[in-house]
């Protein structure tokens, strides 16, 4: 599921835009990135909720529906199903706290 309304993962341009907070947000929307979830997760929710309000695409896995996502989770994670997991052009980042995860995707806060 992508949060972001586009179709064309492929189209690279950089971004310089308000977020919804009034924060400059710069994005390049080629980058790819996927998060790891489950439903019951309350930082999980938080961690999308930042996403959505700054504007950031995402594609969101559920790992109690893909055992090879959960399993990936789990590898990426020193053998725990820690959630959220953020993969973000080949690196993984095992529930980052929001400040941590405003640093790694670029967002002033």
């Amino acid at each position: 599921m992508r949060h972001d309304g586009t179709t064309d993962p492929g189209l690279r341009t950089l971004r310089r835009q308000e977020s919804a907070a009034g924060r400059l947000v710069f994005w390049e929307r080629a980058t790819q990135m996927q998060v790891y979830t489950t439903s019951w997760c309350p930082d999980c929710w938080r961690a999308k909720r930042f996403l959505k309000e700054n504007d950031i695409p995402f594609e969101e896995i559920d790992i109690e529906q893909d055992d090879v996502a959960a399993e990936l989770v789990i590898e990426k994670n020193g053998g725990k199903r820690r959630v959220p997991t953020f993969e973000i052009e080949g690196s993984y980042y095992g529930n980052p706290t929001i400040p941590e995860l405003a640093r790694i995707v670029g967002v002033a806060i």
